[in-house]
């Protein structure tokens, strides 16, 4: 079987037995293809083959979208067209809404990329150049330079994702630092507007172990919910931070180290001290930043969307220039999003 296929539980035909009239109408099941055997295996299984040919048949639907600065080429993916079992069951955690793959420190959509290549296009010939890319490694947010001479992107490798710059002369890769990226907010890579610097977020060096839940996994305290209204209606939200341990894990998982990479040298320029970074825009020169952060405190009651933040603008050495927004948690879903008479409710459950 094909590995790029998740295999299907078939419970759409078990509830088409279910019905005496859709049983008399439906096809013939394929042969070796017993629905009521399949689900009493509790196990994901192979489809039946004509499903699998319809389903991994390769789509046409081919767009070009990012083309270069000068005009003269439009940058393509490739890969397959469905991703892998593996790469979807790889070790994730939830928090708040915000899927992170652990092992990587970084967002579940970079492991699951089904992209493994780069293509430049001429839109005037129509022909067609591959770039070389590093082997084992899926791709994500490939980004032009000013100039159109270089393509930076992200490589990711089962246990970390790196900085690539591809060269469109040559059509090699090279990687631009062997710092692990921590891109589980910041999933994007950008240029300086001279295109000398890659700006990237990057796991802080000496960043200790992981939070650990407690005193050998067994809950260190109860679960408490505060919010500063009498009623908050709330939606039902899939994902919410449960406890301490889940806010100690977020504040850990997204605290990065905000850089700048020299294309040319490959050193890397540290700005400011790690902090947990949304989004990043350099300015035209370089030398300045804007800079947008999640703030504590967090919340039970809402997902890190609606968590509070700040932009600020920074020198390109870390310093701040202009705080130029704020924006509060916002727990409440009255009208203007307020807290009702600043009435405090809370709750806790041991």
């Amino acid at each position: 079987m094909s590995r790029l296929f998740p295999r299907l539980l078939v419970l759409p035909c078990a509830l088409g037995l279910a019905s005496p009239l859709s049983a008399q109408n439906a096809a013939p099941a394929a042969p070796g293809w017993d629905p009521q055997q399949i689900l009493r295996t509790e196990r994901f299984v192979k489809p039946p083959a004509n499903l699998e040919r319809m389903i991994m048949a390769p789509r046409v639907d081919i767009s070009f979208t990012n083309q270069s600065p000068d005009g003269r080429w439009f940058l393509r993916p490739t890969g397959a067209d469905r991703g892998d079992i593996r790469a979807y069951g790889a070790p994730h955690i939830w928090l708040g809404g915000l899927q992170i793959a652990t092992r990587a420190t970084r967002a579940r959509s970079l492991t699951t990329s089904t992209r493994t290549g780069l293509t430049v296009v001429n839109p005037r010939t129509g022909t067609e150049r591959a770039l070389q890319v590093p082997a084992g490694a899926s791709l994500s947010s490939p980004v032009w330079s000013p100039r159109s001479t270089h393509i930076a992107y992200i490589a990711n490798f089962p246990s970390a994702s790196y900085v690539y710059l591809a060269d469109v002369a040559t059509g090699r890769s090279v990687r631009l630092s062997e710092r692990p990226l921590l891109a589980t907010l910041v999933t994007e890579l950008d240029f300086t507007a001279d295109g000398r610097f890659v700006v990237a977020v990057f796991v802080p060096t000496g960043r200790g172990p992981e939070p650990t839940h407690g005193d050998g996994g067994i809950e260190d305290g109860p679960q408490v919910r505060l919010t500063e209204s009498r009623a908050v209606p709330q939606p039902v939200h899939f994902s919410l931070l449960q406890d301490p341990h889940d806010k100690d894990l977020l504040k850990y998982h997204t605290s990065g180290q905000l850089a700048l990479v020299d294309v040319r040298t490959r050193a890397v320029r540290a700005v400011g001290a790690p902090t947990m970074i949304r989004a990043v825009d350099a300015s035209h020169d370089g030398a300045y930043l804007r800079v947008t952060r999640m703030l504590e405190p967090f919340s039970y009651l809402v997902p890190v969307s609606s968590f509070g933040g700040v932009q600020e603008l920074w020198t390109n050495s870390g310093a701040l220039v202009s705080t130029l927004s704020v924006i509060a948690l916002r727990e409440a879903t009255g009208p203007g999003g307020g807290a009702p008479n600043g009435q405090v409710a809370t709750s806790a459950t041991g």
